[in-house]
């Protein structure tokens, strides 16, 4: 039997994953929504979602559903029912503010259970919207992972690069990145380090960069400030650069995200610089902001292709 670990000492690692969109239209809307809470959910959250449905006591998990306009969120167990009926709503009822399907594991007395390296324990899938912005649609995902090296297996990684691959392809994108877990609630790692919210971040996205990470997705626009996927290329700091049928580009720096750190941050944040928001960047009490540069973008937005070698 596992034995139960406390929390300061559970190994794990985590994954994340945002991905902007507007212009979506109703069909594309619920098309999208359903791809991600019905089968991105099920590889993205590994088998907390699967588990739970076939009668696992260990795992919890849940569905809400926020219809803005001062409702009561709806909440449910969760179900592959209660996600059809949470997609009919949505045809009939238009977009709701939130939906958030979360999981996870715990044990008898509290504390999560450690188990095979790879396993999820915990993991929230997001869709989200605002009055604010119609035309906008923001998912995001978080999923966390035993991992007693704390390294992501690489066959997570694999599932979680052809599964938002594959979700974003064909989807009119502002910004999109996979990270390792340092997008929270669909925040990115810069918009918290210097305080930016995540409104302001969404609104500018189409012209200034909402943040750099393991890989990141730029929209046209942003492409062609930056010079296009050819002086991209010529920077020689991605690993991948892969124009999506949207117009967007996804640059991943390196081929697993183990590597992702020092120069090759550094790297990419150079590249990505013209274009990301001013202000400097500093560890604060509780977070060192490891996968940032600890610098001002807007001190090397002048620097060029000689900047970045």
């Amino acid at each position: 039997m596992t034995k139960a670990v406390a929390p300061e000492d559970w190994p794990c690692v985590s994954m994340a994953a945002i991905v902007d969109t507007d212009g979506l239209d109703d069909g594309q809307y619920l098309e999208a929504v359903r791809v991600w809470i019905e089968a991105t959910s099920q590889v993205l959250a590994g088998d907390l979602f699967g588990r739970y449905a076939a009668g696992d006591e260990m795992v919890t998990a849940n569905t809400y559903v926020d219809w803005g306009g001062g409702a009561d969120i709806d909440h449910a167990p969760f179900s592959p029912a209660r996600v059809a009926q949470v997609l009919d709503q949505c045809a009939d009822r238009g977009r709701p503010e939130l939906i958030l399907l979360a999981a996870e594991e715990e044990s008898d007395n509290g504390f999560l259970v450690p188990g095979a390296p790879g396993e999820s324990f915990s993991a929230r899938l997001e869709v989200k919207t605002s009055a604010e912005m119609p035309g906008v649609v923001s998912f995001s995902a978080v999923a966390t992972y035993w991992s007693p090296d704390e390294r992501m297996p690489v066959p997570v990684q694999e599932r979680w690069l052809d599964v938002c691959a594959r979700f974003c392809e064909d989807l009119p994108l502002t910004f999109g990145s996979i990270s390792s877990g340092d997008g929270v609630r669909g925040v990115t790692a810069l918009d918290r380090a210097l305080g930016r919210g995540e409104s302001e971040s969404v609104r500018a996205s189409l012209s200034v960069l909402r943040g750099y990470s393991w890989v990141t997705m730029c929209p046209p626009p942003i492409v062609e400030r930056l010079g296009g996927v050819t002086k991209l290329e010529e920077s020689k700091r991605f690993w991948r650069l892969r124009p999506l049928a949207s117009g967007a580009v996804w640059a991943q720096a390196t081929e697993r995200l183990d590597d992702y750190k020092g120069a090759v941050i550094e790297g990419v944040f150079r590249v990505f610089a013209p274009v990301l928001p001013a202000g400097l960047v500093e560890p604060i009490w509780g977070d060192s902001w490891p996968t940032l540069v600890h610098a001002d973008a807007s001190q090397y937005r002048d620097d060029g292709p000689e900047g970045w070698s």
